[in-house]
């Protein structure tokens, strides 16, 4: 979810279609619509975002480091990230 915003403030920074583009995406498009429209995500949002962060990070200090340090600092990002995702109001997903 960070790095899809932080795609479409660039993207909306160079050319308006690529913002556009992601805005109407079949996937991205209802996420950052409610975000940036009802500042909110829905039930689903949420806990797919959570699962997907909580799997990489996971995998990462499995696989990818060995360095202690590095896995507790992974572990605080997470945790952090978890905590300001779920201070996001829950919105209803939308009706088409």
């Amino acid at each position: 979810a960070p790095f899809l915003l932080l795609a479409v403030f660039l993207f909306m920074r160079s050319d308006p279609k690529y913002k556009d583009w992601l805005m109407e995406h079949r996937i991205f498009g209802e996420f950052l619509r409610n975000y940036q429209e009802k500042r909110g995500m829905t039930k689903r949002h949420k806990m797919f975002t959570i699962i997907l962060m909580w799997t990489s990070i996971g995998m990462t200090s499995i696989f990818a480091t060995d360095k202690l340090w590095l896995r507790v600092l992974l572990l605080i990002i997470a945790i952090s990230v978890s905590v300001h995702l779920q201070s996001f109001k829950t919105i209803e997903k939308e009706k088409n």
